[in-house]
């Protein structure tokens, strides 16, 4: 993440602010690791997201489930790992009664971009124009 921040202009690269962030205590985590190994050793991919209010563009609040991160070794790339996580991620929205799930992604990120819409991801109607990134959703 650190090489994709510092290639943009649209957020400063802060490890700190970045621990934060994951380990605010609404974050929820996802974690793939091989079985019989130690998720400190071999964590293959992992998605970290909230459940959290999005004002649209009406002004009106919306229930979302926020994806802050979705992260997978190199060497499991390709594999469908990161097609599991966010599976998992949209159903447990449905579940929770969400209307959408949202993320950002820079867009510097091309491949994370072509992942999010054959997910099915779309520009959101919040997302701003000329700004280095997009918000992304994805309607339930």
């Amino acid at each position: 993440m650190e090489v994709l921040y510092k290639s943009t202009t649209v957020y400063e690269w802060n490890p700190s602010n970045k621990r934060k962030e994951l380990f605010h205590a609404d974050s929820r985590f996802i974690l793939a690791v091989p079985e019989g190994k130690r998720v400190e050793e071999d964590l293959a991919a992992f998605v970290m997201f909230r459940f959290d209010t999005e004002e649209n563009m009406a002004g009106v609040d919306e229930n979302v489930t926020y994806c802050y991160e979705i992260q997978v070794a190199e060497t499991c790339r390709g594999s469908g790992l990161g097609k599991n996580l966010m599976d998992i991620t949209k159903k447990l929205a449905k579940e929770w009664r969400m209307q959408k799930v949202m993320l950002t992604v820079l867009l510097a990120n091309t491949a994370a971009m072509r992942f999010y819409q054959r997910e099915g991801f779309v520009i959101d109607a919040t997302s701003p124009e000329d700004e280095g990134y997009h918000i992304l959703s994805w309607a339930i």
